[in-house]
């Protein structure tokens, strides 16, 4: 009983100091100057019951029991699960999506473009090993190696060629088909030069 009176007195001291210090504000910030206008309409939210200052939703709480309490706290936490968990089911569904692409289009062309480029490194060593050794079918090997390795790299260019959709991959693959034109009529040279 005591305890009580004492809560009652503690609330009632509290809410004569707020109001005193809302007194005081609206005396030292006239209206229209801006928040003051915001705290007002706050203020005339709260309800007064008896000196002590209430809102709506502290009203509704104190009349729940403690059981209610916890089933609305509980069930505003598996709410929160759920929407977590769908939040992170969708942007997984997103990465494999991403994930899917890169694996299953873009990866198969940078194989393919590595295989085209071990294809010329074969090519530039075979011709120096043409040019270093002097026994003739080392040197017959040699070709053998460079035609095997130009019909990789045909071969190569045409899955480039069927897989590059883009704008961008297309013009690079232009460029590399030009290069390439430039390339082979030098190596044909060489390769009569060799035979």
């Amino acid at each position: 009983m005591v305890r009580e009176k004492q809560l009652k007195i503690s609330h009632w001291l509290c809410f004569d100091i707020a109001q005193h210090l809302w007194q005081l504000t609206l005396h030292t910030h006239p209206k229209g100057s801006g928040w003051i206008e915001i705290l007002d309409a706050r203020h005339a939210d709260f309800g007064y019951r008896s000196g002590i200052a209430k809102t709506w939703w502290d009203t509704q709480m104190n009349n729940l029991k403690i059981g209610a309490r916890l089933g609305l706290a509980f069930g505003f936490v598996l709410m929160l699960m759920v929407v977590i968990v769908l939040v992170g089911v969708t942007r997984l569904s997103v990465l494999n999506s991403g994930t899917d692409h890169i694996i299953h289009t873009e990866y198969p062309k940078v194989v393919v473009a590595y295989e085209i480029e071990g294809d010329l490194n074969l090519i530039a060593r075979s011709t120096r090993n043409i040019l270093l050794v002097q026994d003739d079918a080392a040197v017959k090997s040699e070709l053998e190696r460079i035609s095997k390795a130009r019909t990789e790299i045909s071969a190569g260019m045409d899955t480039l060629e069927r897989a590059i959709d883009s704008d961008q991959g297309k013009s690079l693959l232009a460029s590399l088909k030009q290069a390439r034109a430039a390339y082979v009529v030098e190596l044909e040279a060489f390769l009569k030069l060799a035979a």
